[in-house]
């Protein structure tokens, strides 16, 4: 099983060493996948809010939570070239009510519900309208801009630090470790919110070179060289785990070995995403290339977690919480989860 387990960490480390740098610095933070945008990383900063400032910010999180599935609908208007053509008459048809509907062009009622609650306020800080500032720009001329504009996708950012900078000295200072850490992919937009300054942060990633990015990024983080299969700290070192795409990588077998793991070094709370995962009772596993690229069952990895010491807070389905919150709102993929997680 060993020898098992270093052909795979082989075959990982040589379909990740392929890409140059520049690339992994960069294309896990665009599109869909930029944090500021990206509802799973929404979660991630609002579940660390959350053991930081208990209770706090609760209106602020609900609309960053509005703004990250606006935006992503936003992205793909901007996106579609005959769509992002119409920009002005989109824009035109929200100032104009319900009952303006652009030949050609749907608006789905959610979007105008969140366009007619712009600007607002929440916790005393002044939403914008984000909706409006991306509209009235045009769209994007080369292909190497940005579909939404930086300040745009910022909008919460600004708002956070201002937030956050305000805020009472929390009472406790986080041990936290993300495993498959990126080139600091996540970690950016936890120093930019204001966040890293309140917990001791490490970040672990397979790949020197995403490892090379991060410390070039932040000198004074500590980032390091790691396996998931087999992390070099003790027992309960970390207080918090969160963790972003990993697991579906990973053989069967991996799988088990690598939630054995992150339980082992955590001590307490876990905050596990996943991009392909389904509520059927088997593992979908399927290979693409020299990595796995699997549709895990929620059910056998809640049991992995229970194996290893946690028990099950909530399981969120990413696309039926915007659907539900937002009225049949849909989101880039379907099939995306997120895991609370807590040491019994």
């Amino acid at each position: 099983m060993e020898q098992r387990f270093e052909r795979e960490t082989a075959d990982l480390l040589r379909s990740w060493g392929k890409h140059d740098r520049e690339v992994l610095r960069d294309y896990l933070v665009r599109d869909v996948e930029d944090p500021r945008i990206n509802l799973q990383s929404v979660l991630t900063r609002h579940f660390l809010m959350e053991r930081l400032w208990p209770g706090l910010f609760g209106q602020l999180k609900e609309h960053e939570i509005r703004f990250a599935v606006a935006a992503n609908w936003l992205l793909g208007i901007r996106k579609n070239a005959a769509l992002a053509a119409r920009h002005d008459d989109i824009l035109r048809a929200l100032l104009a009510g319900p009952r303006e509907k652009p030949e050609g062009v749907e608006i789905p009622g959610w979007v105008r519900g969140i366009f007619e609650s712009l600007p607002a306020e929440a916790d005393g800080m002044e939403v914008p309208d984000y909706i409006s500032d991306v509209l009235v720009r045009a769209p994007p001329g080369r292909q190497d801009e940005p579909p939404l504009p930086d300040h745009a996708a910022s909008t919460f950012l600004g708002l956070f630090r201002q937030a956050l900078a305000g805020a009472p000295a929390p009472q406790e200072r986080p041990t936290v470790v993300e495993p498959a850490c990126g080139s600091a992919n996540d970690y950016r937009y936890l120093d930019a919110f204001g966040l890293a300054a309140h917990i001791d942060y490490s970040g672990l990633d397979l790949c020197e070179k995403n490892i090379a990015n991060a410390r070039e990024m932040f000198p004074a983080v500590d980032f390091r060289a790691g396996n998931v299969l087999a992390i070099e700290a003790d027992e309960r070192t970390f207080e918090i785990c969160f963790v972003h795409d990993l697991f579906e990588h990973l053989s069967v077998e991996a799988l088990a070995r690598a939630v054995a793991e992150v339980g082992r070094v955590t001590d307490r709370s876990f905050l596990a995403h996943f991009f392909q995962m389904h509520e059927e009772p088997q593992h979908l596993v399927r290979t693409r290339e020299d990595y796995h690229w699997n549709r895990l069952s929620l059910e056998k990895v809640v049991a992995l977690f229970d194996a290893a010491g946690f028990e099950l807070v909530r399981a969120i389905s990413i696309a039926e919480l915007a659907a539900c919150r937002f009225q049949d709102a849909t989101t880039h993929n379907e099939h995306a989860w997120t895991l609370h997680l807590e040491r019994r």
